[in-house]
């Protein structure tokens, strides 16, 4: 991860010098919902452990295919919300369940094939 961003220092791309200061401002500013980007499965423990018992994940999208091996993540405040489950939801298996081969981006078949899931996924809770 260093290696593409060579404009800035090292040490300030490391874990253990960002999340100290990260977690203090999240907790400094008491922000309700928190997202973050190119969130790895090391940093998705670490956010965990550190935001503990103030935040809780809600949502983590991550593809472990892609060489980053990085997604999203999104806390909320353990007071203000309550999470009351979590489903799994990857997009290229919407592509294989409705028998989808790739359509374009933008493509209405796209657009059905996740809004069925999605309302799937929704009548769950």
């Amino acid at each position: 991860r260093i290696s593409k961003f060579a404009y800035c220092a090292p040490g300030v791309l490391n874990y253990e010098s960002r999340l100290p200061q990260l977690v203090g401002k999240i907790q400094d500013k008491r922000a309700d919902v928190c997202c973050f980007q190119e969130v790895d499965s090391d940093l998705d423990i670490q956010l965990r452990q550190q935001l503990a018992p103030d935040y809780q994940l809600a949502v983590i999208l991550r593809n472990d295919t892609l060489p980053a091996r990085d997604g999203c993540a999104v806390f909320v405040r353990s007071d203000k919300f309550a999470v009351v489950g979590t489903h799994t939801l990857r997009f290229c298996h919407v592509l294989d369940k409705y028998g989808l081969d790739a359509p374009p981006e933008g493509s209405m078949e796209l657009h059905v094939a996740l809004l069925r899931e999605l309302r799937e996924k929704l009548s769950m809770v």
